[in-house]
């Protein structure tokens, strides 16, 4: 799901056009790698605008997966109960 998210970002965005020369998707490979589809290889402009991507407001996944985690624990613990009121 993430894979697919930046892979996407990578292809539609603005951020995308102005700071990315070009990226490689893993199960095709790349120059510098064997394929592996568990990786996308970024290639940076070699520009000096580049600089400015550490102000740029990154994505924060952080907030996302505690939240999903947080949904996962109550659904594990329903289960539980579930099943402790079964017995």
């Amino acid at each position: 799901m993430i894979k697919s998210y930046v892979r996407n970002l990578l292809e539609k965005s603005a951020f995308s056009s102005e700071y990315v020369d070009s990226f490689y998707r893993g199960e095709e490979g790349s120059p510098y790698t064997l394929p592996n589809p568990g990786e996308t290889i970024v290639m940076l402009k070699n520009d000096q605008r580049v600089s400015k991507i550490s102000q740029v407001k990154m994505l924060d996944f952080d907030e996302d997966e505690a939240r999903e985690a947080k949904r996962n624990s109550k659904a594990i613990r329903a289960d539980r109960l579930r099943t402790a009121r079964r017995r």
